[in-house]
């Protein structure tokens, strides 16, 4: 049986982790001394550390994770890897949730050269980010979880192929109706699936469990967080990030975003974080961790592998990243899709005079991580006008026509963030846009009874000084209260383009009564 959600995750104890690393790995990387990364790693609070384990096969690991009370396990093997399917069927052998365990392949990333953290050093860094990335884990559900006898593109022993008594669990994303804001109109998950097994069925987003590849993109863009996806989630990815950043010095930081599909033989001087798909990466995830200290972000993929085919769309969301930075004045370079020839990929570039801007934990996702992704560049490069089109951009500017607008309020009252709005007063309606809100989703578009007459449009950019201005009016009109109750039901500019519609059609009934009083004598 798969064990069930696991209840221990609690801001106020910290769950204890087992670092569990191969001996032989001291053999295949010499520079890494384990013993001063035993001495390092046990400073840190609920981290139990085993060195002298022999792991190839997995032997004993789970009466290894049980003999040392672990709720969660950070694993470091050798060269001699493991299937996916093996480790987790160890893990729930111990008790422990598959998806609260971290395999860290050390051997790639941990060789001398190429970068000024030694590899002792860059190994006690990653082995920190995936002990902090597995706390933050808190569990996953029977909804989350889709099996496999096969996981790609793990090897096999003969027995494995021919035995099929190892599954592999794969996570899945469910929604969150607490948080999720479908029925106010936000569908921007749904648009963002490449592979349209999001629905939309009464006001709830669903997901089709068959069809799904767990790609991720739907969680990454959801302005709301309310997307659950186990293993991959924002707390556990911000919380491995904000670790990696954290420094007390000058040492370079160059993260590198991987596929969890791809293969790389030689990486050193990098500091992976493994996504789910290299579509995961969104630009508050690029931005925001160089405005805290890395000096460099690296984007690699799977290649031909890749199950969302959208590596134009990555190339776009780099070129959105480097054009930013340019504008404001810093090297492009520190954002690149990262190269390889035959699994060995370019070392990072290397910059000087990068500021040590970490502040702890950095949201990273939703809303708000695109609000900080903005405050950052504003705040670091004191800027204050700044206008970018591009179509990678998260933010949008809604601009309205005033000669075709009626100020029928659809817009606003189908717009997810609520960027677009309409108050009344002074016996007008006013449509009013607040930039800082709006994430370019042009579902406000859509559904524009007069978008055909281009009464609306969304740019996809970044404009400073919009957003620093906050609330304005984009078009008003006259407001038409209703002659039987009073209340406010039209503008006059919607019952002039209704006149202009209907024709010799139009009663006088229409522009005099609310829908409400409208079957009622009219006196």
């Amino acid at each position: 049986m798969f064990p069930g959600p696991v209840q221990e995750a609690s801001s106020a104890r910290i769950l204890s982790v087992l670092v569990a690393v191969c001996h032989k790995i001291e053999e295949e990387l010499p520079l890494i001394d384990l013993s001063n990364l035993n001495r390092e790693l046990a400073k840190e609070k609920n981290i139990v550390v085993e060195t002298n384990s022999y792991l190839c096969g997995l032997k004993g690991l789970a009466d290894l994770v049980r003999s040392k009370g672990a709720k969660r396990l950070v694993l470091c093997l050798c060269s001699k890897k493991e299937s996916l399917g093996k480790v987790q069927t160890e893990c729930r052998k111990a008790g422990l949730d598959p998806f609260g365990v971290e395999v860290i392949d050390l051997e790639p990333f941990c060789r001398a050269g190429n970068g000024e953290l030694l590899p002792s050093a860059r190994a006690i860094l990653i082995i920190k980010g995936a002990v902090e990335r597995v706390r933050a884990f808190t569990g996953s559900r029977p909804e989350n979880l889709k099996s496999r006898f096969f996981a790609y593109p793990q090897k096999l022993s003969r027995r494995e192929l021919f035995s099929f008594t190892q599954l592999t669990y794969f996570p899945l994303p469910t929604v969150d109706r607490n948080l999720c804001k479908a029925l106010s109109g936000c569908d921007y998950c749904v648009r963002s699936c490449p592979h349209d097994v999001l629905q939309i069925d009464e006001g709830n987003i669903r997901v089709e469990r068959e069809k799904c590849p767990g790609c991720g993109i739907c969680a990454a863009q959801c302005p709301w967080r309310a997307i659950e996806f186990p293993k991959w989630s924002p707390g556990e990815m911000e919380t491995q990030i904000s670790a990696l950043l954290k420094r007390n010095n000058a040492e370079p930081r160059p993260l590198l975003f991987v596929c969890h599909r791809a293969t790389v033989k030689d990486g050193r001087g990098w500091l992976p974080i493994r996504v789910p798909c290299q579509s995961f990466v969104t630009v508050p995830l690029i931005l925001r961790p160089l405005s805290h200290g890395a000096t460099t972000i690296g984007i690699y993929s799977c290649g031909e592998r890749c199950i969302t085919g959208r590596r134009g769309k990555v190339a776009d969301l780099v070129d959105f990243c480097r054009k930013l930075l340019e504008s404001s004045g810093e090297s492009p370079d520190r954002v690149k899709v990262v190269g390889s020839e035959a699994g060995v990929l370019e070392p990072p570039p290397k910059f000087s005079n990068i500021e040590n801007r970490s502040s702890g934990s950095i949201c990273l996702f939703g809303r708000d991580a695109i609000h900080g992704a903005i405050r950052d560049i504003t705040r670091n490069y004191k800027l204050d006008n700044l206008e970018l089109e591009h179509p990678s951009s998260p933010l949008g500017i809604v601009e309205i026509n005033p000669q075709t607008c009626t100020v029928c309020g659809t817009c606003a009252g189908v717009c997810p963030t609520g960027s677009l709005s309409c108050r009344t007063g002074d016996g007008e309606m006013r449509l009013e846009f607040t930039a800082s809100f709006c994430i370019g989703c042009s579902r406000c578009v859509s559904v524009c009874p007069e978008r055909r007459k281009g009464a609306i449009s969304v740019r996809k950019m970044i404009d400073l000084a919009a957003i620093s201005q906050g609330p304005r009016i984009l078009s008003r009109a006259g407001e038409v209260l209703c002659k039987k109750c009073g209340k406010s039901f039209a503008t006059d500019s919607m019952i002039q383009r209704l006149k202009s519609v209907l024709g010799e059609n139009f009663r006088s009934v229409m522009g005099a009564l609310c829908s409400n009083c409208r079957g009622l004598p009219y006196r």
